[in-house]
């Protein structure tokens, strides 16, 4: 009988890369036992870079972080294109990345105050994340697509609101709800929701173009 082969665990990416398959196909109630045991190497090994199960997870969402800043990087508009087509083509890449990464995304809704490190990490996050989504909507109201009134402190804070939940939440919304539909089938009605957010501040022009997006084929 053929001796199974040795897992060589040579770098912490390696670690990260590999429980994030794991962590996405078995769920989060793992152990570090039952995660090796997955990986088949001994404990010793995931040990070696992570002490702890949130350290691993804090790590996948740092790797998460790391890859949606490279899509936003390399995400070029153009003045040939529709901008708001643009813009959800764009989103289409960063949901992309959410559901390789779901992972780490349902660990971080479910975290306490407790979790002082991986609170930390979210903080950093939403901080980033909040500070983009203003910067791209007073794009939007310069470009004539949205109404000024959207930015004005109560309403951004009610369309931020909306916009956060709507582009983090749908990973739980998959995962409990649309499970059996799976995720190719309910992407375009998810990117509907989000541009259902932008639609109520949208002008005339904005709606438009709102409404002509091919969803289906982001």
């Amino acid at each position: 009988m053929e001796k199974p082969k040795k897992i060589r665990v040579n770098s912490e990416k390696w670690v990260v890369d590999n429980c994030i398959k794991v962590f996405n196909e078995e769920g989060l109630d793992l152990t570090l036992n039952e995660i090796a045991k997955h990986l088949q190497v001994s404990r010793g090994k995931i040990n070696y870079y992570f002490q702890t199960k949130e350290e691993l997870l804090i790590a996948i969402a740092k790797e998460y972080e790391k890859a949606l800043v490279l899509i936003q990087a390399e995400h070029v508009f153009n003045d040939k294109d529709d901008f708001i087509f643009q813009m959800f083509q764009l989103y289409s890449k960063i949901m992309d990345n959410q559901y390789k990464f779901r992972c780490a995304i349902i660990y971080t809704t479910g975290t306490s105050n407790s979790r002082k490190d991986m609170v930390r990490q979210i903080n950093s996050s939403y901080k980033n994340s909040k500070e983009r989504i203003l910067v791209m909507t007073q794009n939007l109201v310069q470009m004539g697509l949205l109404k000024e009134t959207v930015l004005d402190p109560p309403v951004f804070d009610v369309f931020n609101y909306q916009f956060v939940n709507l582009f983090t939440t749908w990973v739980i919304q998959l995962e409990i709800y649309d499970k059996t539909e799976g995720y190719d089938q309910m992407k375009p009605i998810y990117l509907q929701g989000i541009a259902n957010c932008y639609w109520i501040y949208a002008t005339e022009v904005g709606r438009n173009s709102i409404d002509k997006i091919p969803f289906n084929d982001l």
